[in-house]
C-alpha cells in the first residue's frame, strides 16, 4: 500500500506511552507545538467511563523503536468523556534523535477542513500501514468512523492513542477502539480539543510558515 506522505518521518513523531507497570505500551505522537497526545484511556488507572478518577501527574513515554531510555513527561489535559489526553515533556534525553528534537518537528494537527468521507492512514502496533475511509458524521461530531480497506489487517488494542492521519500527512484523529476487524473508531481531534490547545497549535503552525 502506497502512503501519500513521508511515512517515515510521520513514524520519528509516534512514540509509546507505558499504560501500565507490567511494560504495555500503547501509542501517541508529538504535535508541532511539541506536546504529546494520547487517547485518554491509555493513561494508566484512568477508565473512561469515570470521569472524576484522578489522573497521574506523570507517565513514561519512549520513542517508536525502543533505542533509548523510557522518559517521563507530565500529564497536562485528560478528557475522559472524549478520549483525549495531552502530555508535556519537560525534557528528552541528550540524543540527535528526531523524536526528540524541538516542536517544529511535531506532526500537523488539522483543525478546520471539515469532510464528511475522506482517506485516512493509521500506522499500527504491528508497525505496518492500514488505510481506510474516515466518516464524520455532522460538522459539530467528536468521533471519526475508519472502514479499513483490509478486514485481514485488524487494529489491536496496542494501537490505542496512533494519530489517523489524512493523505495529506496532517492529524485529524487519535485511534479509541476498534469495533470490528474492518472498524476503528477515532477521536476527531477539531472538535475535541480544548481551546488553549486549539490556539497553541494554530500558533506553532503559523510560526512554521512564517
Amino acid at each position: 500500500m502506497k502512503v501519500p506522505f513521508d511515512q517515515n518521518e510521520a513514524k520519528k513523531c509516534i512514540v509509546q506511552v507505558q499504560v501500565s507497570d507490567k511494560d504495555e505500551w500503547a501509542r501517541g505522537f508529538i504535535t508541532r507545538s511539541g506536546k504529546v497526545m494520547t487517547a485518554g484511556h491509555c493513561l494508566p488507572e484512568l477508565p473512561t467511563s469515570d470521569p472524576e478518577n484522578v489522573h497521574p501527574t506523570r507517565v513514561k513515554i519512549k520513542d517508536l523503536e525502543g533505542l533509548i531510555e523510557p522518559w517521563t513527561v507530565d500529564v497536562v489535559f485528560v478528557d475522559p468523556c472524549q478520549d483525549v489526553a495531552v502530555l508535556e515533556r519537560t525534557e528528552y534525553p541528550t540524543t540527535t534523535m528526531h523524536v526528540c528534537e524541538s516542536g517544529g518537528e511535531g506532526l500537523c494537527i488539522e483543525l478546520e477542513d471539515y469532510k464528511t468521507e475522506f482517506d485516512v492512514f493509521i500506522f499500527t502496533h504491528e508497525n505496518n500501514w492500514l488505510s481506510g475511509k474516515g466518516t464524520i458524521a455532522t460538522e459539530l461530531d467528536t468521533r471519526i468512523f475508519v472502514e479499513l480497506d483490509n478486514a485481514d489487517d485488524p487494529v489491536n488494542p496496542g494501537t490505542s492513542g496512533s494519530p489517523i492521519f489524512s493523505s495529506s500527512g496532517h492529524v485529524v484523529g487519535i485511534v479509541s477502539t476498534s469495533t470490528g476487524r474492518k472498524e476503528v473508531t477515532g477521536v476527531w481531534l477539531p472538535n475535541s480539543l480544548p481551546l488553549w490547545l486549539v490556539k497553541g497549535e494554530r500558533a506553532a503552525i503559523d510560526e512554521d510558515e512564517n
